[in-house]
């Protein structure tokens, strides 16, 4: 049982932490093993239970008559993220609505009566970080069986070919309860991630082409130069140039069928994104390590003799950064092909591994911030030292719940 899934269900009670543990440990249970196992009554069982379905942290399935429930250890890993939501939502459309947005991360399920600025809420509805369904939709969201996406495309398509009549209408139309949509939500903070990127890495010119490549359906110079009609500073060369290095890159990619069209690759985002968190965690430890961990990408695979050549970089400090690398999972060790007459050890960067072994050791730090910042809340004291490191620590837990959400936070 992760440690740090353990630390965020304590924040729930006593009561849902003991059934969310059990179903970690026998997911797919019914009520009567929950209540056999957990020395719960049943009313402390189905009150639990009813708190985390809300919360959207436990969904059920029915099985021969019986109703087993799951819990969700993905949406339990998303509770570290709730900060990053909250500073993007803020960053987007300010201060109120990010404390409404925050009211119904925190809610899971809410109803209408409970989110009173109306203003607010409309605004991310419309942005689509939030979305209103009704009762049969919200059990879409709760079971095992399918995505909402999917089953409100299915009834909108039925409704437009079977046609309603005005009572029905208005019915259907009814919101009951108000959700976050996560898929639209962790795009636009990709999305976030990679202009802070370019900015970063290129300049911000390039960052403004970038965002103008965001908001084009089809991806050309031509459409991205028309986005950026006000920004007089920006030519179309610059534009040209821009998208040639994003090419570089891999933020976007160049279309097969010979036309002058580009597109956004997820797979290739996500490389960029999770190489970049690596280098920087890196960086932190031993520029040295970063530097060949960078050249061993670039080249895909290098022998040892090639490492201390193109770096320039001393032996022994080439044999330290590379047993340090290949210690914490950023490289790996491949023999040649069958076709060498001697078979030659070389070094290869494995994105993969890499990103589960860093999110992992982000997982153990995430756990240890995550337990320190719950004590303080059991003993608060009025110190301004007291304040000053729990601020320091949830600085940390914000850098930290950033990588996690980059690199993911695996099984």
């Amino acid at each position: 049982m992760p440690g740090l899934v353990t630390e965020i269900l304590a924040d729930y009670g006593t009561i849902p932490q003991k059934i969310s543990l059990f179903l970690k440990k026998r997911n797919g249970s019914t009520v009567d093993q929950m209540l056999q196992n957990t020395s719960l009554t049943r009313i402390q069982v189905v009150h639990g239970l009813s708190l985390m379905i809300q919360r959207r942290l436990v969904k059920y399935f029915q099985y021969e008559k019986k109703v087993y429930y799951v819990l969700d250890v993905e949406m339990v890993y998303r509770r570290t993220y709730y900060a990053i939501y909250c500073r993007l939502i803020e960053g987007l459309f300010g201060e109120n609505t990010a404390a409404l947005f925050m009211k119904i991360l925190t809610n899971g399920f809410t109803k209408p009566e409970d989110v009173s600025s109306e203003e607010e809420r409309e605004e991310l509805v419309n942005a689509g970080m939030v979305i209103s369904v009704d009762k049969r939709e919200a059990s879409v969201l709760v079971t095992s069986s399918g995505g909402l996406a999917e089953y409100m495309a299915r009834a909108k398509m039925e409704r437009e070919i079977d046609g309603m009549s005005r009572k029905n209408r208005r019915t259907s139309e009814k919101s009951r309860f108000y959700v976050v949509d996560f898929g639209a939500l962790d795009a636009k903070l990709v999305d976030s991630r990679l202009l802070t990127l370019v900015r970063k890495r290129y300049s911000s010119k390039a960052e403004m082409t970038y965002r103008s490549i965001l908001r084009c359906n089809l991806v050309t110079v031509d459409t991205i130069t028309d986005n950026l009609e006000g920004e007089t500073n920006i030519s179309r060369e610059d534009v040209a140039s821009h998208v040639k290095y994003f090419s570089n890159c891999g933020l976007l990619r160049k279309s097969l069928d010979c036309t002058e069209t580009y597109f956004k690759d997820g797979d290739d985002v996500r490389r960029v994104l999770v190489v970049d968190s690596l280098g920087r965690i890196l960086s932190e430890s031993s520029k040295e390590a970063r530097r060949i961990f960078s050249m061993i990408l670039e080249h895909r695979t290098l022998e040892d003799k090639d490492i201390v050549t193109k770096s320039l970089v001393p032996s022994y400090t080439v044999k330290k950064a590379l047993m340090m690398l290949h210690l914490n999972g950023f490289v790996v060790l491949k023999h040649s092909g069958p076709g060498e007459s001697r078979p030659v050890l070389q070094w290869e960067v494995d994105i993969d591994r890499a990103s589960r072994v860093v999110s992992e050791k982000i997982k153990k730090m995430l756990e240890r911030s995550w337990s320190l910042i719950n004590q303080r809340w059991r003993h608060v004291r009025s110190s301004d030292d007291v304040e000053d490191e729990a601020d320091r620590e949830l600085d940390c837990m914000l850098g930290l719940s950033l990588d996690l959400f980059v690199l993911g936070p695996g099984t």
